[in-house]
C-alpha cells in the first residue's frame, strides 16, 4: 500500500522528502525567474495536488502494472493507460496532477516526456514541462476570465515587483489555482494557508538542510506483506 504523504495543510510538520521536494523545486523555479511569493504559491498548490511528490497518480493507492517502484511504469505503460481513446481528461499526474490530452495527442506530461527522453515522474522533467508551456504559450491557462488581462503569468513570476505586490503568498496561491489549475476553487484555502507556510519556512530555512536524500524523491510505498 502506499504511504501517502500528509496531503492538505502542511502544517502538521512537512516529511523529509517534501522538504527536499520543496528546496528542489524552489531552485527550478527561481532559475525560471519567479519571485519568493510566486514560487511560495506553486509550491502551496503542489502540496495539496500531490503532497509534492513526483511520482502521484491520482486516485491510486498501489502502483498500477503491478509494479514494485515508481520506475516500474513507465511512459509506455501510462500513455497507453492514461490516453483514453475518447479524449476525455485522465487522471492527474505529477507534482500539479497533469491532466488530459497534450500536443503528442497523448497525456499532456508523458507525452511531452516521452517525445523529450524524460521519465514522467522525473520532478526535473516536470518543472521543465512547465517553464515548455510558459515558454511556448504563455496565456496557457492565463488569466483574463478570472483577475483581468493586467494580471498575465509574466506578471505573476514577478509578481513583488509589480502593482499586485500587496498580495501575499496565500493569494499567490489562489491565483495559481484559479487560472493554471483553473479548478473549482475546492481546497484553494487550504492551497493559501500551505503557500503562507512555505514563504515563511525558506525566510526562517533560507537553505536546504543537506538531508542527504536523493536528489528528488519519488513517492514512499509499503508493499503489504503475504
Amino acid at each position: 500500500d502506499m504511504i501517502h504523504s500528509p496531503w492538505g495543510s502542511v502544517h502538521l510538520n512537512p516529511t523529509s522528502y517534501q522538504i527536499t521536494n520543496a528546496y528542489n523545486i524552489r531552485s527550478s523555479l527561481q532559475a525560471q525567474g519567479y519571485c519568493d511569493k510566486a514560487i511560495a504559491g506553486i509550491i502551496g498548490s503542489a502540496q495539496h495536488e500531490s503532497g509534492l511528490t513526483t511520482g502521484a497518480i491520482q486516485k491510486y493507492s498501489v502502483l498500477p502494472n503491478q509494479g514494485e517502484s515508481i520506475a516500474d511504469v513507465p511512459n509506455s505503460y501510462m500513455i497507453q493507460y492514461y490516453t483514453q481513446p475518447s479524449g476525455v481528461r485522465g487522471y492527474g499526474l505529477g507534482l500539479w496532477q497533469w491532466d488530459g490530452l497534450g500536443t503528442y495527442g497523448t497525456h499532456k506530461l508523458v507525452g511531452w516526456c516521452n517525445a523529450n527522453n524524460y521519465n514522467w515522474y522525473d520532478g526535473n522533467a516536470q518543472l521543465a514541462r512547465l517553464d515548455f508551456e510558459y515558454n511556448n504559450d504563455s496565456t496557457y491557462h492565463f488569466w483574463a476570465n478570472n483577475y483581468g488581462s493586467a494580471l498575465t503569468w509574466a506578471v505573476y513570476k514577478d509578481i513583488e515587483n509589480s502593482q499586485f505586490s500587496y498580495y501575499d503568498a496565500g493569494e499567490c496561491a489562489a491565483f495559481w489555482d484559479a487560472c493554471w489549475e483553473r479548478s473549482s476553487g475546492e481546497g484553494r484555502e487550504i492551497k493559501r494557508d500551505n503557500a503562507n507556510f512555505w514563504y515563511q519556512y525558506f525566510i526562517d530555512h533560507p537553505t536546504p538542510p543537506g538531508t542527504g536524500l536523493p536528489p528528488w524523491l519519488l513517492f514512499q510505498f509499503n508493499k503489504r506483506r503475504v
